[in-house]
């Protein structure tokens, strides 16, 4: 009989984590780092790309969908609230992810309409692991949900350098490149076949769809999170599709240059995201995240002038790229950890998809419109967006989140701890030393 482990079981549910989001990161450098250029080259206007991309990228905010659904309707046949619906969206991701390879000059509406539901079940994917973060007893502290949080980056930092590895085979051979990464996509279906989640959360009573939002807006705290969240990725979602096309057709840089410069740049980001760990919930989220902020502003109007008045090098850019990722990955599992604390733990679905759809709207936004600005005209709203985010941060109080949800003692350091400073930090010395030496 095959043995089943649950999300109690530490190393378990970190590979589940880790496996989801290297397959989405996989997904997300292809569709909207890859898929921009090669669009530009064949001639795609980028008004009419970043348009019907921005449909195709919709199902992201289906997730305020999701979350409700997976919480009230378990999947028939298969035990558990968000089993079944993780393997749904792993079975249309990995079925779909080879059929992009068409040509979208020949193949327009289909092609569109294919990654629209490739999308969705990257979106399924998503939530329904976040849920799974946020019910797990063991995560039931701050400490507990960063490390979450940091387990999921690491998943996306080497699904960035899978698809910066591929590049050079995507460029001769998509079609064979896309069933590769599919066949990476089984991953966490196998992994999610043999999960057996908790009976508590299998027995939880069953609430309706406005209870659920009811509930988790009878706050002040998740409506300010709830603002940060919209506005957080809006400038990113200006810039999705056209810095690529911008770098490459502007200043001449070929596309494999470009996507693995950004990649080997972001590595000092990541280290530093993973350390995070160790210090993220001591500086409290909130603080941390306004500090970014206005470190983030300075680079930003550089970038804005020097492209306004054609002085930008690809060197200069390069140089101002690497401020911000030396703190985006810190950012990122900063604001991810800090979207599980605003959830309550009783409506996990619903809170969580919530929280992620108004982001992933805010940035859908940015990407449906990027095409009508100009480069420079990209950065000075970035700046806007940047300061006015620190706002809802400020009204954000932590203490009287752990009150309301959760009000279970810090979890104490573990010598095991360690192990997720080391085991990326080694992965990623390896990766620079096959880089550079």
């Amino acid at each position: 009989m095959i043995s089943r482990f649950g999300m109690n079981h530490r190393l378990y549910r970190s590979i589940i984590f880790f496996s989801v989001y290297m397959v989405e990161m996989i997904v997300t450098v292809v569709t909207l780092s890859y898929f921009p250029a090669l669009f530009g080259m064949m001639g795609i206007d980028p008004i009419i790309y970043g348009f019907v991309g921005g449909l195709s990228l919709f199902p992201m905010t289906f997730k305020f969908f999701i979350g409700p659904i997976s919480d009230r309707f378990p999947i028939p046949f298969i035990r558990g609230k968000r089993k079944g619906y993780i393997i749904l969206g792993a079975l249309l991701n990995i079925i779909l992810l080879p059929f992009l390879a068409l040509n979208p000059l020949t193949f327009f509406t289909l092609f569109f309409t294919i990654w629209f539901f490739q999308t969705l079940g990257i979106a399924i994917m998503d939530i329904m692991t976040d849920a799974l973060a946020i019910e797990t007893e063991e995560l039931q502290t701050p400490r507990g949900r960063t490390e979450a949080s940091v387990i999921m980056f690491f998943g996306s930092f080497v699904g960035g350098y899978i698809v910066t590895y591929f590049v050079p085979l995507m460029m001769s051979d998509l079609q064979l490149t896309l069933i590769i990464f599919a066949l990476i996509s089984c991953i966490p279906l196998g992994l999610i076949l043999f999960l057996s989640e908790q009976q508590k959360v299998e027995e939880a009573p069953q609430i309706s769809f406005r209870e659920g939002v009811k509930q988790g807006l009878s706050h002040s705290f998740v409506w300010w999170g709830l603002l940060f969240a919209f506005i957080l990725n809006i400038d990113g979602g200006l810039l999705e599709l056209t810095l690529e096309p911008y770098l490459i057709m502007t200043l001449g840089v070929p596309i494999q240059a470009v996507i693995a410069d950004l990649f080997y740049i972001s590595l000092i980001g990541n280290a530093l995201a993973i350390a995070g760990f160790f210090f993220i919930d001591r500086v409290k989220k909130t603080r941390l995240l306004i500090i970014i902020a206005i470190i983030y502003l300075i680079p930003l109007a550089i970038l804005g002038y020097t492209t306004a008045t054609n002085t930008l090098t690809y060197d200069l850019f390069l140089w101002l790229y690497g401020v911000f990722t030396l703190l985006s990955g810190l950012s990122f599992v900063t604001y991810v950890a800090l979207f599980f604390d605003l959830s309550d733990p009783k409506v996990a679905g619903t809170m969580i998809a919530l929280f992620f759809t108004l982001n992933n709207a805010g940035r859908l936004l940015g990407i449906m419109i990027g095409g009508f600005f100009t480069i420079s005209t990209i950065y000075f709203i970035a700046i806007g967006l940047t300061a006015f985010r620190i706002l809802p941060l400020l009204k954000i109080n932590t203490e009287e989140i752990e009150k309301t949800y959760y009000r279970a003692p810090p979890r104490p350091f573990k010598r095991s701890d360690v192990l997720f400073a080391i085991v990326p930090g080694i992965f990623i010395t390896i990766i620079l030393l096959l880089r550079f030496l």
